[in-house]
Order: C-alpha cells, then structure tokens, then sequence
C-alpha cells in the first residue's frame, strides 16, 4: 500500500496553492516581507502564514476596485435618464439596488460558482439594458458542463462592463456583446467576451481600469496557472481568460484560510 505524505509535504502542498508558479512574483513577496530574496522554506509555518495573508490581503484590496468602478459608471446612466425618461431611471435605480444586494453576499466570498458570477453579469445588463435597449444585443453561449466552476467574484462582470462602455455606448445604431464560456486547455475553464467598437472613438481617460483588475485579480489568484489575452481585430474587441477548472470540495485549504485569515 503506498504511504501518504509526510506532514512537511502537506504543508508544501498547501503553501502552493497560494504561491505564484513564476520565480519573479517569489521575489516581490520576499520583498514585500522584509527577507532577502533565496529560495523559500515552504514547511516553515511562519513563511506559510506571511504569504498566504499578503496574497488574501492583495485579493481583497483589488476587489474593492471593482464596485466603485462600476457604481460610478451606472450613476452617470441613471443621470443621463432622470432629464429624457424619468420613469426609467427609477426602473434603473431598482434595478442598481437589487445588483448591489446581490454583491453585498458574493462579494465576501473569496469563491463563487460560475452560475452565481453569470446571475450578477445579467443583472448588470439588465441595468444598462434600460440605458441602451434595442441597441444592446447579447449572444451568450454557455456549457452548462461548467456551471459549477469556481471562480472569484465580480471577474467577468467588469469585462462586460468595458465592452458597453467603450464598445456599445460610442455606437449610434448600437452593437453586440458576445460571451463564450466552456471548457478550455486540459481542465480549465475558458472565457471569451467579445464586442464590437468604434475604432475611430478617442480613447477616453481611466479606459481599460476594468480590465487592468480582472488581469492582476487572475495573476494574483492563480499566478502562471492562467491566461488572460486581450486582442483587437479593427472594429472587434475580444477578452479571453482561461483558469483552473474548479469546484465545490476541491480546495479545503482555501476554506480554512479565509476562516482564519
């Protein structure tokens, strides 16, 4: 019968789920800590604890970025409708509120399956599909294979929200969101968002702060174990990401860290 791990072995397997795979992110963390940089000592309880908590602490602080983001953004439409349709912008402000609600749950958690993640992505557009109407169009293609992959909160609903405020809001006749979820590369899971633009459009200021969160949320969460990919195609826009393809009961060390952390 083979024999499991010795204990110094869990603790280097737990250490990994957390650590970044590429030996540069290894170095920033040194830094970030005080030591100088060598290779670690991944049975030492105490490197342990230090780059677990600088991990869930950059985690969380990014996080935070995202909401104010995106309240800004969906004030300035509730603005822009109070003068020509005051009925719709109290619709919109309903609307706003049941998002947030559902945030103020998800949002805690450091994991949401991929199903709860696409429910807040909808309520969203439900916001701005007041904004826009006949001009938003959405062709969503999902497999329900991977509705139960695990994936941090609020990670697709910003690339959404760049493809109607830099694609869709300088369209006249308006445009189309694509969203393409599956599987990916041996276990991952895939994601491609993609719209069309107008490429003539200036670029306007703070442009591509959605997109800059998602890439250093993904970098941070799985280091070199995802892919993230921006690519122009005149007048198309894509995003693509692919991340491990987990789920519920895969990763027990994570739970137990956020307990404590």
């Amino acid at each position: 019968m083979k024999a499991g791990p010795a204990k110094s072995d869990w603790s280097q397997m737990r250490l990994r789920e957390y650590l970044p795979a590429d030996v540069d992110s290894l170095r920033q963390i040194h830094r970030a800590q005080g030591f100088e940089y060598r290779l670690p000592n991944f049975s030492d309880p105490l490197f342990v604890t230090r780059v677990v908590l600088a991990r869930d602490s950059e985690l969380k602080a990014l996080k935070t970025q995202v909401n104010p983001h995106f309240i800004f953004n969906c004030l300035n439409s509730i603005s822009a409708l109070t003068t020509s349709d005051s009925a719709k912008a109290r619709e919109m402000c309903v609307l706003l509120a049941d998002f947030l609600r559902k945030t103020l749950g998800l949002g805690e958690k450091a994991l949401i399956p991929l199903r709860d993640e696409l429910a807040l992505t909808h309520s969203y557009l439900s916001v701005e599909q007041i904004r826009f109407g006949t001009r938003l169009k959405l062709d969503e293609q999902t497999d329900p294979a991977v509705l139960d992959c695990l994936l941090p909160p609020l990670l697709l609903q910003p690339l959404v929200e760049n493809a109607v405020g830099h694609g869709i809001s300088n369209l006249t006749e308006g445009g189309w969101i694509r969203i393409e979820i599956g599987r990916g590369a041996g276990e991952n899971l895939f994601v491609k968002i993609e719209n069309n633009f107008d490429p003539e459009t200036p670029r306007r200021k703070g442009a591509g702060i959605g997109l800059k969160n998602v890439r250093q949320r993904i970098d941070t969460a799985y280091g070199s174990r995802a892919r993230f990919e921006v690519r122009t195609d005149a007048d198309r826009f894509a995003v693509s990401l692919e991340i491990p393809a987990e789920r519920p009961g895969e990763r027990p060390a994570e739970k137990s860290v956020e307990k404590t952390a």
